[in-house]
């Protein structure tokens, strides 16, 4: 059976909201860029790479939290408000499932965005989109060892 609640309770926690706005914030900016050099934006379009941009970070923090708990680094770990984990899977351990699930259906919704954008845009945005998803898959376990690559991720 699944619980709502719980799963609810997993995706807000796990999700890292205030770290999320990191996303939005980086598309308004090149959807600006644009915007100043004279594109033509639609605006079903520039939804589109809004809900990626924010559900492809979503999915990094869920399996990022899923994987830190499944390999027991949360427990190993002291927590920063920029490091350690949000703490709720060694809290809710149940949840741990939820959180998993969640963030591959994030990438699922981010790849059948990626597969819109492309019918309007074209086969030009299968490399970066592959590369957005290669990105999201390999967050934790390789760029997590390069700080610059981190930095340089959104």
């Amino acid at each position: 059976m699944i619980d709502l609640r719980l799963a609810g309770r997993a995706f807000l926690h796990s999700s890292r909201p205030s770290f999320v706005l990191l996303a939005p914030v980086c598309i308004w900016l090149g959807i600006a860029t644009a915007w100043a050099a004279g594109g033509n934006l639609q605006p079903g379009l520039v939804l589109a790479v809004l809900l990626a941009g924010v559900f492809g970070h979503i999915s990094v923090n869920l399996l990022n939290e899923h994987h830190d708990f499944q390999t027991g680094l949360d427990f190993n770990t002291v927590r920063t408000p920029f490091s350690g984990g949000t703490g709720f899977l060694p809290q809710t351990p149940n949840a741990a499932p939820y959180v998993r699930v969640l963030g591959w259906l994030s990438l699922l919704l981010v790849c059948l965005l990626g597969g819109y954008l492309m019918w309007h845009a074209g086969w030009g945005l299968l490399l970066p989109g592959a590369l957005g998803v290669l990105l999201v898959l390999y967050y934790t376990s390789v760029l997590n060892r390069f700080p610059l690559l981190c930095w340089s991720a959104p």
